[in-house]
Formats: C-alpha cells, sequence, structure tokens
C-alpha cells in the first residue's frame, strides 16, 4: 500500500486494535498484505502517524504488538478517553474538526453518538449562544467577556463529570427557547444576566461549572426576567400601539389629497371661466387673440395640477414602501400575533388603494377636461376652425354633424 494516509484510515486502525487493559499498546492481526504494507508505510514516519512496532514481524497472518502514540494535531487529534478530550481549554470552547476517542471508539465522523458526546456538543451549542451576545471572545484567557451595567467574563471551564451527569433537558429546553427571533436580542441579555445572577457568589473560574450543574435553577431565573420583560409587551399595549400608528398612516394619506383639494376644487371654477369666457371670434383680431389667451391660461393650470398629482403619488409611494417595511419588522418582533397585524395593515392598504384610484380619476377628469377646452376653442375661434378643418377631414365631419 502506497500514497496518501488519511486520518480515517487510522482509525481503522484504532478500531482493530485490541488494547491491553488501560495501555496504548495492543495486538494487531495481519489478515492480509495491504494491512503489512500500511503497517510496514506507518512505521516509516512514526512521529506523524505515532504507531510504533513492539515486537512482530510484518507476515500475513501473524498478530504483531503495537503501541500507539499522538499523532500530528494537524493530522488528526487522538484522546484516550472524553477527560482527555476536555483537558485542553481550547476543546471546551469548540469541537475539534477531526478526532478519535479510545475508550468509547468514537470519531467525529461517527453517525451513532455516545450520550457523553451528545451532552458536550449540546454545551458547545449552549456557548454559541452565549458568543452572540458578548462583546468578544479572549483567545489568551479563553473568556466570553460581556459588556452590560458592568463587566461580566465567563471562563467556560467545566468536568468530565459535570459533562456525563449533566441535565441535557432543562438546557435542551433553554435553548429552545431562542428558536424564534421574537426579541432574541432581549432574551440574550435576560440569559446573560441570570448567569450573573445565579453564580453572584461563585468563583470566576468556577462560574460556568456551577451554572451546568444548576441548569434547573438557571432556566426558573431566565424564565422569571423573561416574563418580567415581557408583560410590557401585553397583546392590549402592542394593538394600541399599532392602532396609533395606523391613526397616523392614515393622516398621512388623507394629507397626501387634502393638500391638493383646492387645485381639484379648481378644476370645476376653471370649467365655468373658460366656459364663459370663450367667444366666437371671426378674425385673429381682438376676441380671437382673449380666446388664445384663455386657452393658454388653461393648459398652464392643467400642468401645475398635473405637477401636483405627480408630487402627491410620489408621497403615497413612499408611504406604502413605510408601511411595507413597519408590516415586516413589526410581523418579525411580534409573529405571534400576526393575523391582527395583517389585519390593521390590511385597512390602511385598501386606503391607499382607494387614494391612487381617486387620483388617477381626477387625472382623467383634467384630460377630459383639456381636450374639451380645445375643441371649445376651435369651434369659437373661426381662424382655427378653418384652418382645422381644411387639414383634417374627420374633424370638419364633425363639425358638419354638430351643425
Amino acid at each position: 500500500m502506497s500514497g496518501f494516509i488519511s486520518f480515517e484510515q487510522l482509525i481503522e486502525l484504532y478500531r482493530r486494535i485490541e488494547f491491553t487493559d488501560d495501555s496504548m499498546t495492543g495486538s494487531f492481526l495481519l489478515k492480509d498484505q495491504t494491512d503489512c504494507d500500511f503497517i510496514d508505510q506507518l512505521l516509516k514516519d512514526e512521529q506523524k502517524f505515532g504507531i510504533i512496532l513492539d515486537s512482530g514481524n510484518l507476515v500475513v497472518g501473524e498478530t504483531i504488538s503495537l503501541t500507539v502514540e499522538l499523532p500530528r494535531t494537524s493530522f488528526g487529534s487522538v484522546f484516550r478517553n472524553v477527560r482527555g478530550m476536555l483537558q485542553a481549554p481550547k476543546n471546551l470552547c469548540t469541537e475539534l474538526d477531526n478526532y478519535f476517542i479510545f475508550d468509547i471508539q468514537f470519531s467525529k465522523k461517527d453517525m451513532e453518538v455516545p450520550q457523553d458526546i451528545k451532552n458536550y456538543r449540546m454545551v458547545i451549542n449552549f456557548l454559541s449562544l452565549l458568543e452572540e451576545d458578548s462583546a468578544y471572545f479572549d483567545k489568551t484567557t479563553y473568556q466570553y467577556i460581556f459588556l452590560g451595567t458592568e463587566v461580566f467574563k465567563l471562563s467556560p471551564r467545566y468536568s468530565y463529570e459535570t459533562i456525563r451527569e449533566l441535565d441535557n433537558t432543562s438546557l435542551e429546553n433553554l435553548i429552545s427557547c431562542f428558536k424564534e427571533d421574537t426579541h432574541r436580542e432581549q432574551k440574550l441579555d435576560i440569559l446573560v444576566n441570570s448567569i450573573q445572577v445565579i453564580t453572584e457568589d461563585i468563583d470566576d473560574k468556577e462560574k460556568f461549572e456551577y451554572m451546568l450543574n444548576n441548569l434547573q435553577k438557571l432556566k426558573e431565573q431566565f424564565l422569571k426576567g423573561y416574563k418580567i420583560f415581557a408583560s410590557g409587551f401585553s397583546y392590549d399595549k402592542i394593538m394600541d400601539q399599532l392602532r396609533t400608528a395606523k391613526v397616523e398612516e392614515m393622516g398621512k394619506i388623507h394629507k397626501a389629497f387634502s393638500d391638493i383639494q383646492n387645485h381639484i376644487l379648481g378644476i370645476p371654477v376653471a370649467s365655468i371661466i373658460v366656459a364663459t369666457q370663450f367667444k366666437k371670434a371671426s378674425t385673429w383680431q381682438g376676441q380671437g387673440i382673449t380666446n388664445t389667451f384663455i386657452l393658454l391660461g388653461c393648459f398652464i393650470f392643467i400642468c401645475l395640477v398635473f405637477l401636483v398629482l405627480c408630487n402627491q403619488k410620489q408621497t403615497l409611494k413612499v408611504i406604502s414602501e413605510e408601511l411595507v417595511h413597519k408590516k415586516k419588522q413589526i410581523n418579525k418582533e411580534y409573529s405571534f400575533i400576526k393575523d391582527d397585524i395583517d389585519g390593521v395593515f390590511k385597512s390602511i392598504e385598501s386606503r391607499l388603494t382607494i387614494q391612487r384610484w381617486a387620483f388617477r380619476i381626477v387625472g382623467v377628469i383634467l384630460f377630459v377636461g383639456l381636450i374639451s377646452t380645445v375643441f371649445a376653442y376651435i369651434l369659437v375661434t373661426e381662424p382655427v376652425l378653418l384652418y382645422v378643418t381644411t387639414h383634417c377631414s374627420w374633424f370638419a365631419s364633425f363639425v358638419d354633424l354638430i351643425n
């Protein structure tokens, strides 16, 4: 056998060695030539692979004696037991990428996980949760630093006995409180504060282990703190806030229309002025010029009203985008009353839709008024009428029809 040797191949060898008592020496049966070649390759670099031949020959069918020492850490980590793995401070905070534990014959990639490892991984997950709320993690002292009313330092130190006897049910229930994003930041603050409260009289180096040994107490303190926090967010208070927000948004929408209602009311007034001021003009002199200025004034008025309409439509667009953002934020924070929140926003969205249609109708009225004014101007101003009927046959037919 030649070529690259993986840590998984070493693990397979470890599983086949029959160790003597608690020592790292054991017997290994060479079943075929592949086994002989594999052991021979390992023995060529004892420092890297940590395999030493104590006795026996590399012959198929022979049982040899091997001693297992630690391989290079870059290659993989091996431990006699879980207790040995927990000796390194780094392993108390994060799980190694690749490792093997002899006494339970466990590799990180194994599908069947012993209870001790399940408990260990649950503690690591809990530390990941605490890290979210920490200001930073000191890699030199392996401490989580929390900044609140005072600086709180937590050293994740614990023994194998604590892992073995872990109250995993309480810890799992505590972690499950953070599955939803509702008030996540506040809940993390409450959790850290709860740890401070229950470990107030405990030595700094023993705080974390004391907490793991008193998870029921921690859970009760956390739930009590969260209830106090949640009392400020009762259903009635939330709905009152939503109703207030609804009134404010309705006011903004109403203001978008009321700001231009004088301009809108000016449309029929302008129509009356046009109707009374347009007079029959047989030449460009006198009344013909007057009619032209009236038409020009009508154009200016309609352009100004159109610009105001466009501005107010943009205001409605901004209000609509703000509503979408508010709805998203509120739904995220109060997901448990989503239906009630949707009901409030639905009425605001309906009002927005009505307002948009109102602006469209005003726009149509402006357009119809403009066309009517132009028609009236042409009909009463004979030089213009003559020019249009000469160059536009359908308009000439229309004039004949109304005459």
